[in-house]
C-alpha cells in the first residue's frame, strides 16, 4: 500500500513520536535522496509518495529495537533492506538502532566488505553466463596462494579436492571462487557485476575481490538490489524509495527502467544452488522457496592485536535471502 508523507513534518526533531520512530530510517533515506537529487521540496508546497509497507517496516523496527533478543548488546549495529521484487520498490529499511531521525543509516550509507555474498556476483553467475559452467562442473579446491605468497584459506581451513560447482558455491569455498573468477577474467566479471549495480570502487583488479576483499565495500542496499536481480529472473531494476514527487502541483513519477542483464537460465541456476544453503537449517522449506547467501568479513591483524580479539573475530556478518516476492538484505 502506498503511503503519503509530507516531508516537512519530519524535519523537526521535536515532533518525533512513536510512530515516526518506526519509519525514521526510511524517511532519513528519502530525505537524503531528495537532497542528493536536488529536489527543492523543503521550502515549497510539496508531497512525496513512498512505497513503504507499514507492517513490514514495523516488524523491522521491532527487530532493531531488540524486541526479539536478536542482539547480544546495545553496541552491535545493523542495517536491513526489504525490496519488493515485482516493483523494485524498497518497502522497509532498518537503518539504525537509534530511535530517531537523521542518524547514520547502516543500511544505505555505510559501506562494508561484502565477504562471500559477492561470490555469486563476481564468480559463479558470470561463469554460467559467459563460460557455460553448470552445477556439475568440477572445480579443484586445493592449497592456493595469492601472487603475494599469502595462503588462501577456506572457512574450515580444509581443501576438498575436486568438487562440483554447486558444492563450491553452496558451501562457500574460497579457493574455487577465486579460480572461477580468474577463469571468467577481470573485465567480464566486472562487466557482469556493474550490470547489477555493483561498481568497482577500488579502480583496479585483484584476486581477493572474488571473496569480498575491497578497500571500501558496499552498502546493504547495493547488495540487496543486486540480489533482487536473481530473484527477478535476471532483470535488473534500480530500487526506489519514492513513487512520486509533487512540487507546487507539478507531479513527477519516479520509475527506473528494468533491463535484462543475464539469461533466465543463469538466474535459475544461481537461485537453485543458493536454495541448497537453507538445507539442514531450521527454516521451513515447505512454506516458501527461499534462496540465500551468507558472508562475513574479519578484522585485520593490526586491529586484532590492538584490541586483543580472537583471531577469527567477525567484523561484519551478512545474509541476503529472497523468495519470488521479496529480497531481504541484513
Amino acid at each position: 500500500e502506498t503511503v503519503e508523507i509530507p516531508v516537512n513534518s519530519y524535519l523537526n526533531k521535536g515532533q518525533i513520536n512513536e510512530n515516526i520512530g518506526i519509519y525514521a530510517s526510511y524517511i532519513d533515506y528519502v530525505i537524503t535522496s531528495l537532497i542528493n537529487d536536488n529536489y527543492d521540496v523543503f521550502n515549497q508546497s510539496s508531497q512525496v509518495v513512498i512505497p513503504l509497507d507499514y507492517e513490514i517496516q514495523k516488524f523491522i523496527h521491532q527487530i532493531m529495537q531488540n524486541e526479539f533478543n536478536t542482539f547480544p548488546n546495545e553496541d552491535m549495529q545493523a542495517g536491513i533492506i526489504v525490496i519488493d521484487n515485482e516493483t523494485s520498490e524498497i518497502v522497509a529499511i532498518g537503518g539504525s538502532r537509534e530511535n530517531g531521525l537523521r542518524n547514520l543509516n547502516y543500511a544505505t550509507d555505510v559501506y562494508n566488505q561484502p565477504g562471500s555474498t559477492i561470490k555469486p556476483i563476481l564468480s559463479y553467475a558470470p561463469a554460467i553466463e559467459y563460460l557455460n559452467y553448470m552445477p556439475l562442473t568440477q572445480v579443484l579446491d586445493e592449497v592456493y596462494y595469492y601472487p603475494s605468497g599469502q595462503l588462501v584459506n577456506n572457512w574450515d581451513h580444509l581443501y576438498k579436492g575436486y568438487i562440483s560447482f554447486r558444492e563450491a558455491l553452496s558451501d562457500s569455498r574460497n579457493v574455487p571462487a577465486i579460480k572461477i573468477y580468474k577463469a571468467v577474467g577481470d573485465e567480464l566479471a566486472w562487466q557482469f557485476a556493474e550490470s547489477l549495480g555493483i561498481q568497482n570502487k577500488d579502480g583496479f583488479y585483484h584476486e581477493s575481490m572474488a571473496i569480498g576483499g575491497f578497500s571500501e565495500g558496499y552498502s546493504v542496499l547495493e547488495m540487496t538490489n543486486a540480489y533482487s536481480t536473481f530473484a527477478k529472473g535476471g532483470i535488473y531494476q534500480k530500487a526506489v524509495a519514492i513513487n512520486s514527487i509533487t512540487i507546487n502541483k507539478d507531479r513527477k513519477q519516479i520509475i527506473n527502467k528494468p533491463k535484462r542483464v543475464m539469461s533466465e537460465e543463469t538466474a535459475f541456476l544461481i537461485n537453485n544452488i543458493l536454495h541448497d544453503v537453507l538445507k539442514n537449517t531450521s527454516f521451513d522449506l515447505s512454506s516458501h522457496y527461499l534462496s540465500a547467501k551468507t558472508g562475513q568479513s574479519n578484522f585485520d591483524t593490526k586491529t586484532i592485536k590492538k584490541y586483543n580479539l580472537p583471531y577469527n573475530a567477525t567484523k561484519d556478518s551478512w545474509v541476503i535471502g529472497y523468495t519470488k516476492d521479496y529480497t531481504v538484505g541484513v
